[in-house]
């Protein structure tokens, strides 16, 4: 696990810098971007395509542009090839380190998700915060409906989506 979090915080200082240069805090609202990765691409490698007989897990890290403090409800949502919702990811997060560990009711969930408490990234812009969502690939309907192409990953907090213009895509291929 320690692995896996390292190679995508080397591939986030490797991605996000021109990225950042380009997005700055808009007006209090927030502003993030979603880095990919997986246990079969080297990050140091970067590219943004993911092969369904390589990867069984793709890595988002959504990192946060513009400055997120105290607790909050995190829903990447992706969208497949054609736009349509394919599944929404959905943790509760925190910028408090007592948090670590506790869970928390999350609306139309049965049970409390566990807190994930966002963890400092070092860019050339400066140090953002950010978390690691897990998407699964191998053996869902992605493999056995051929749902390859260009994916959109849409990041929401507390309901609300982003107030800047980062697009956050990436391929599934067969």
């Amino acid at each position: 696990m320690l692995r896996k979090t390292l190679s995508v915080a080397v591939f986030v200082l490797l991605l996000a810098a021109p990225v950042l240069a380009q997005v700055g805090p808009q007006g209090g609202k927030f502003c993030a971007r979603v880095q990919v990765g997986s246990e079969s691409v080297d990050p140091m490698l970067g590219g943004r395509t993911y092969s369904v007989q390589k990867t069984q897990d793709i890595h988002l890290l959504v990192l946060f542009l513009t400055e997120v403090k105290g607790d909050h409800i995190l829903e990447v949502k992706l969208k497949t090839p054609r736009g349509h919702l394919y599944q929404t990811l959905t943790a509760p997060i925190s910028t408090s380190q007592t948090e670590a560990g506790a869970t928390r009711p999350v609306p139309t969930y049965p049970r409390p998700l566990e807190v994930q408490v966002l963890e400092p990234y070092s860019t050339r812009q400066g140090t953002r915060l950010g978390t690691v969502l897990t998407f699964p690939v191998a053996g869902t309907s992605i493999v056995t409906s051929s749902l390859y192409g260009e994916w959109e990953a849409e990041v929401y907090l507390d309901g609300e989506g982003m107030t800047c213009a980062v697009r956050n895509p990436f391929v599934i291929a067969e």
